[in-house]
């Protein structure tokens, strides 16, 4: 299905993009991913309008004069905990209402981002002519790769994205090229299975034709799931490498491997892939759950039965 886009998205002097962060006690990151977008606004100040709206969790809604004070082109939300999908939703939400824009850049506030990583994403978005979501290529920030072994030239070149993968078979997807060192490789701009919450950019269009994120995910695999929607009305995902950024991957949340981590990606993996999966993949699911039900940890019991009753948002347990 090819989706009509309108005459002035490709023919507008100045694109609008309104950068969404989410800030969870990480004020540090949060004020040097601010820096970096204040350095590409003003590189690019002819061609693309960069406004960020930064939704302050779980924070002293004194901060809104802090941050206002600091970065001239901010808009500041005061909200509770609603995980990745609901914050970044009430911020979208926000925008609709009394904001003027042509693209949504959801962003994780633990990243910088290269002076031209969003006119790069701008460009490459409005020479499409099909309904699309953008990523760039992602680096590990320097030391925090996942692991040891680079060289001194090497780190702040590890790759963390360059196009995402799912096995349509069992439903799981993973980043193309992680953990490597990029030597000029991944270099085209290509079709992927997913972008990335990290850094994905949303064309107005797309918001109005698919929606906002599913806030029943709360956190982990919401990205994955819009990236589905958007792709089941005929939109593409496109990995863009001329667009470039730095991610520290630490996370307002424990790792890999905590309770918090397994309930999340076990009740939200369950909803993806009874929803997306073929019949096939929907009974291995099932078996799956079964399995979990019988032999899994007390967390993965209870996240898959939340799933079956439809019980979505915050994991009781993390209160």
């Amino acid at each position: 299905m090819i989706y009509s886009i309108p005459e002035w998205y490709n023919t507008r002097m100045i694109s609008h993009v309104i950068v969404v962060l989410l800030n969870f006690h990480q004020d540090d990151l949060t004020k040097t991913c601010l820096q970096t977008l204040a350095q590409a606004s003003k590189l690019h100040q002819d061609s693309i309008n960069i406004h960020t709206v930064l939704v302050q969790v779980e924070g002293d809604s004194e901060k809104k004069n802090d941050w206002t004070a600091k970065f001239s082109d901010v808009t500041v939300l005061s909200r509770k905990n609603l995980g990745f999908s609901g914050g970044n939703n009430e911020a979208i939400r926000y925008i609709q209402k009394n904001l003027s824009y042509d693209f949504v850049l959801l962003m994780n506030n633990d990243t910088r981002i290269d002076p031209e990583c969003v006119f790069e994403l701008v460009s490459f978005a409005q020479k499409q002519n099909t309904l699309g979501l953008y990523s760039p290529k992602i680096y590990f920030e320097r030391n925090a790769e996942f692991h040891e072994g680079y060289t001194e030239q090497e780190k702040g070149h590890v790759i963390w994205y360059a196009g995402g993968v799912v096995d349509k078979k069992t439903m799981l997807a993973w980043h193309r090229g992680v953990d490597e060192v990029d030597h000029g490789n991944a270099q085209v701009p290509q079709k992927t299975d997913f972008c990335t919450g990290c850094c994905m950019l949303i064309p107005k269009v797309v918001i109005d034709r698919v929606g906002l994120l599913n806030q029943a995910y709360f956190l982990y695999l919401e990205d994955l799931e819009y990236c589905f929607r958007v792709q089941k009305v005929g939109g593409t995902c496109w990995y863009v490498p001329s667009a470039k950024m730095w991610h520290l991957n630490a996370g307002s949340t424990t790792g890999s491997g905590s309770e918090l981590h397994q309930y999340y990606q076990t009740r939200n993996r369950v909803w993806f892939g009874l929803r997306f999966g073929s019949l096939r993949v929907k009974l291995a699911m099932i078996k799956e759950m079964i399995r979990l039900v019988r032999f899994g940890t007390t967390v993965q019991k209870e996240a898959v039965r939340d799933a079956v009753i439809l019980r979505g948002g915050m994991w009781k347990g993390s209160k």
